[in-house]
């Protein structure tokens, strides 16, 4: 993982612990809930240059 994380850092400044926003998190099952939601579809969204994201298209909760 950390030769990836160099790899992206040296071609497109992707800071390897997430600094700039790179990383973000969406909890799909924890203790606090009552259900845990299923990503049914879902697809990558792409702003080029170097912005990618996650189109959350069908959640379902269980």
């Amino acid at each position: 993982v950390e030769s990836t994380l160099d790899r992206l850092h040296s071609q497109y400044g992707v800071h390897p612990c997430g600094e700039g926003g790179e990383y973000e998190t969406f909890v799909l099952d924890c203790p606090l809930f009552h259900k845990r939601i299923l990503v049914e579809d879902s697809e990558v969204g792409v702003s080029p240059p170097t912005q990618f994201y996650e189109i959350l298209k069908k959640l379902t909760l269980l």
